[in-house]
């Protein structure tokens, strides 16, 4: 189980990842006023509901495919980063990245706890975790398995974000090019 400490820990490597937006000063009667004149809907962000193939042509690497595959899923379901590792935590393949050796230590973290659930709840199989990371973002875990391997792949993305579909979909082409 995780303790105070590590959880602290971890909170801080995702707040090196994420960039608050900045927030302006304003008065009480700024705010109602805003309110009386303006209906505030949150933003919500529409995923594909089909896979789109993404071309990979002239990309010699499997990192640099995974690489694509992971750069346009960023881009079509706006999210922030994203970032594949292998069973040993090692970085694989990222997109928009700062330190994906700091990441990776992070998702080693978040497996631990999800392979610690696991064993204390062997009726279920714990392989999707959502993290909130601030009143803005959240950080997103998907685990999965290609002949015989765990991989994991991260994205970190606005909360308003709907990812679970897009997910699935870039966890798909991710195994295939894996198992290729």
């Amino acid at each position: 189980m995780l303790n105070y400490f590590e959880i602290n820990e971890a909170k801080k490597y995702f707040e090196k990842f994420i960039k608050s937006p900045r927030q302006r000063a304003v008065s009480a009667e700024v705010l109602i006023e805003e309110a009386e004149t303006e209906q505030v809907k949150p933003e919500q962000v529409y995923i594909v509901k089909e896979e789109k193939s993404i071309d990979l042509t002239g990309l010699t690497y499997k990192e640099d495919r995974l690489t694509e595959i992971l750069k346009k899923t960023c881009l079509r379901a706006g999210f922030k980063l994203g970032l594949i590792t292998d069973s040993a935590g090692l970085p694989l393949a990222y997109h928009n990245v700062n330190d994906p050796e700091l990441l990776s230590a992070v998702s080693s973290i978040i497996i631990e706890m999800r392979d610690k659930f696991n064993r204390l709840f062997p009726n279920y199989s714990l392989d999707y975790i959502t993290f909130e990371i601030n009143s803005f973002d959240k950080l997103v875990v998907k685990q999965f398995e290609v002949k015989g391997s765990n991989y994991t792949v991260i994205y970190i993305m606005p909360q308003s974000v709907l990812e679970k579909e897009e997910i699935i979909i870039s966890t798909k082409m991710l195994e295939k090019e894996i198992g290729s």
